[in-house]
């Protein structure tokens, strides 16, 4: 996923293992008990979004923002 912005998106078990998030914005979005394993986050922000629950095992975090974002 690529330069994308998803709002409001509720997310049950999910697997997202293998993805690369570059550029992506969530916005009051929901994952619970999710997998990102091996997932790879490229200034990816998680703006007011609830990640708890969530399996992180592995992955390439680079710039990656959870909470408010600062201009």
């Amino acid at each position: 996923m690529q330069g994308k912005i998803f709002y409001n998106l509720i997310c049950e078990e999910e697997d997202f293992s293998h993805v690369i998030f570059s550029g992506v914005k969530f916005v009051n979005c929901r994952f619970w008990n999710c997998s990102f394993e091996r997932a790879e986050f490229t200034d990816a922000i998680f703006q007011s979004c609830d990640i708890s629950g969530c399996n992180f095992r592995d992955s390439y975090i680079s710039r990656f923002r959870k909470g408010l974002e600062l201009l």
